[in-house]
Formats: C-alpha cells, sequence, structure tokens
C-alpha cells in the first residue's frame, strides 16, 4: 500500500488526475487514472471509468476513463482510537447567528406548508499539514464498512470521504438500492432502541424511494429496517432491490437522486429550496459517485455511493461539510450543536491523520 501511496501524492504533486476507492466491508484498494471529461447527460458514460456527480444535476458531471488502474489489497484494518485534538475551524464572527437564522426560515416555511422536511447544510473551512495519502489511511481504518475515496483533479482540488450510503448498485439488469434515515451515537452495541420520530422519518424515506422507483423498473422489494454502524454512528437502513427495465440505469439515479436522506420532501421543494436559500455551491457534497463497469466484474455494472461524511482540500486549507434535517420540530439553537458536533469527526481525522 506503501508503494501505491507514493504514487498519489507524487501524482497530486505534479497536477495529475487520479481516484482511489475501496468498496464497502472489501480489502481492496482500486487506484485509476485517465482522461478525465465533463458531462452535461449519463448517457454520454462509456464504461470502464469512476462517474462524479454533483448535488445540483444541471451542473455538468466528471467522469474519469480507466486508461491506467491497479488493485491493492489492503492489510486488516486497524481501528485507531482518534484523540480529542481537533483541527480549529476557521470560524467566522456570525457564523452561528446565520445558520440559526437559515434553521429558523426553514421551521417557518415547513410550518407555513411549504415543504415537510429539509437539509441544511453548511461547510467549515480549517488548515493542517499532514500528506493526504495518510488522511486516507486513517479513513480506510476508521470505516471498514463505508465507501472510501480519494478523488484529485486540478480543476476539481482533491476530495475524500467515507460514505455510508448506496445510491444504486446493478449487475446485468439487477439492482439494489438503501434507504438511510435516523442517527445516533455507537456506544458499543447495536441493539439499540429508535423512537417513533426515527422510524416514522425512516418510513417515509423509503416509501418515496419506492414509490420513485415503481415507474422505471420491473419489480421492486424491500427488506425490513435494521441498524447499521457507520463509524461512531447508527442509523436505521432499509435495503430495497428489483429488476431494472431494458433502458439501463440512468433513468434510476435521476428518480433515486437527490435522496430525502440529503435534501428533504417533497424532494423536489426541498431541492429548490436549498438551492436558493442554503447560501453556497454544495459541489460534490451530497452528489454520488463511484466506478462504472469497472472492477473485476462485467461492463453492466456499477456501484454509486451518495457523497456524505466528506471534505475538499486545496493546498493546505480543508472544507468540512456537514448537515442536518429540519423539521417543523427543529430548535435553531440545538441544529447548530448538532451540526458541530457532525463536523468533529472530520476535524478529528485531519489531527490525527498520522496512524
Amino acid at each position: 500500500m506503501d508503494s501505491l501511496l507514493k504514487i498519489l501524492e507524487d501524482r497530486l504533486g505534479n497536477d495529475l488526475p487520479f481516484v482511489v476507492y475501496r468498496l464497502p466491508g472489501e480489502d481492496t484498494l482500486v487506484y485509476m487514472a485517465g482522461m478525465v471529461e465533463q458531462l452535461t447527460s449519463h448517457q454520454a458514460v462509456i464504461p470502464p471509468g469512476f462517474l462524479m456527480a454533483p448535488f445540483d444535476s444541471n451542473e455538468t458531471s466528471w467522469f474519469m476513463h480507466a486508461e491506467e488502474y491497479r488493485w491493492e489489497n489492503l492489510a486488516a484494518p486497524v481501528t485507531p482510537e482518534v484523540s480529542a485534538e481537533m483541527i480549529p475551524r476557521l470560524l467566522r464572527p456570525d457564523d452561528r447567528q446565520q445558520h440559526e437564522q437559515k434553521v429558523s426560515a426553514a421551521v417557518t416555511a415547513i410550518r407555513q406548508g411549504l415543504l415537510k422536511k429539509v437539509v441544511l447544510s453548511r461547510k467549515e473551512l480549517t488548515v493542517f499539514e499532514q500528506p493526504l495519502s495518510e488522511v486516507l489511511r486513517t479513513l480506510l481504518n476508521l470505516y471498514p464498512s463505508a465507501f472510501c475515496y480519494w478523488w484529485f483533479h486540478p480543476e476539481t482540488k482533491s476530495w475524500m470521504g467515507a460514505s455510508p450510503e448506496l445510491l444504486l448498485e446493478t449487475r446485468g439488469s439487477s439492482f439494489k438500492s438503501v434507504s438511510l434515515a435516523g442517527t445516533q451515537e455507537y456506544l458499543g452495541n447495536l441493539d439499540v432502541k429508535w423512537g417513533d420520530k426515527e422510524r416514522e422519518e425512516q418510513q417515509i424515506v423509503t416509501e418515496y424511494i419506492m414509490d420513485q422507483l415503481q415507474p422505471v423498473t420491473r419489480a421492486v422489494s424491500r427488506e425490513t429496517a435494521s441498524t447499521v454502524r457507520a463509524g461512531r454512528l447508527l442509523h436505521l437502513k432499509t435495503k430495497i432491490k428489483g429488476e431494472m427495465r431494458t433502458e439501463g440505469w440512468q433513468p434510476l439515479v435521476a428518480k433515486l437522486h437527490p435522496t430525502p436522506a440529503v435534501c428533504g420532501y417533497p424532494t423536489e421543494v426541498a431541492r429548490k429550496y436549498i438551492l436558493e436559500h442554503e447560501g453556497y455551491e454544495r459541489e460534490f457534497y451530497t452528489g454520488y459517485l463511484g466506478p462504472v463497469g469497472f472492477e473485476m466484474n462485467p461492463l453492466d455494472h456499477l456501484a454509486l455511493f451518495v457523497n456524505l461524511r466528506c471534505m475538499k482540500i486545496d493546498g493546505e486549507q480543508a472544507t468540512v461539510f456537514v448537515g442536518g434535517g429540519i423539521t417543523a420540530d427543529s430548535v435553531p439553537e440545538k441544529e447548530w450543536e448538532e451540526i458541530e458536533a457532525k463536523s468533529s469527526t472530520m476535524m478529528k481525522v485531519l489531527a490525527n491523520s498520522v496512524i
């Protein structure tokens, strides 16, 4: 692995694009490099390669062709104890006030019946000095069950993340997806209690996804919700599977993205609210990404993940993205505290990146 990490650092230093990733639960790190093109339609994707799509579907996606690639077997993950030390955030004096005002405005819109839920996010800036290859090593160790990646292009800069949420996986005409909602801290036990609010939210998200998929699939079914771990958090997760129509995977992605978990619902209303009121461009945060027609599998295989728990790195500055769901009962002060707690994980990773 060390030799591959050196290749990544060398390419980064020479402004040469690459992507490296590990699928959830796997012990193989996949490296890919090649021509990168910007696409306005996923119909133009020609596998094999790696797709990087933004939150706003009206913006262009990026596709890296797999002209150069290699697989690297990973040692058994070592779960490090991330210290309490954190990289300090570069907060402006009015950051908290502005976020609480946005939450308050969203609560008002929800109580007026304009929408039922909206996910509001913000970006937190920090500076650090550790090599990015070591940050990647930490992510791989901390999140063995997540989709971990490092993407770099001189125009987009570096993006890193560890996503717990599958958007779409296909093999032939079969597909899989998940509904993910509800969050609580992992305290060493998966046998936890979920409140009515979390279970109701999970049910709403699951039924929305099922309804969205019905018109573009030949068959679709779901399993019972279960508790899953993602690093130091627990979520409610429902597995969804079925058979695609002959049109391929693009119609499913169009129906699934953005998910209610990163946008809200009704989803189209929430999406427009975010674009008009959030106050910054999410870029690839809460978009989706993953290999298309790659791995050691047929060209009709793809695995796309929602770009959560991620950060953008440009030189020594890192931008950590974090969000939270706003409902009619949300309290602005508590929403700020929750969003700050969520961002602390990546801040700790950056502070303790050399394992």
